[in-house]
């Protein structure tokens, strides 16, 4: 059960706080959980690709060699596992 607060104009134009309880069954808290944790693939790819194309980027116009690459391609992984460790500190 979940209480929320909702407001009532009466009928003498009078806003009122006004509680009710709120009934929500497990598989709803399940499905909203699923929800929020649908995207999590995005979190995971885009870094690795914006870091990746960085790395392609850096070693085509200043030719630093595939050493650019992986380091750039190490950071948008070091940055992927931020962005899960955030998203699952966040939901707690």
């Amino acid at each position: 059960m979940e209480n929320r607060e909702i407001y009532v104009i009466s009928q003498g134009f009078k806003i009122k706080k006004k509680k009710i309880k709120e009934k929500i069954e497990k598989k709803e808290k399940d499905e909203l959980i699923a929800l929020e944790y649908s995207n999590i693939g995005w979190y995971i790819i885009i870094p690795i690709l914006f870091f990746l194309a960085i790395g392609l980027i850096l070693e085509r116009y200043l030719r630093i060699g595939r050493v650019g690459v992986v380091l750039f391609t190490f950071l948008g992984v070091i940055a992927s596992f931020y962005n899960i460790f955030r998203i699952l500190k966040w939901g707690r």
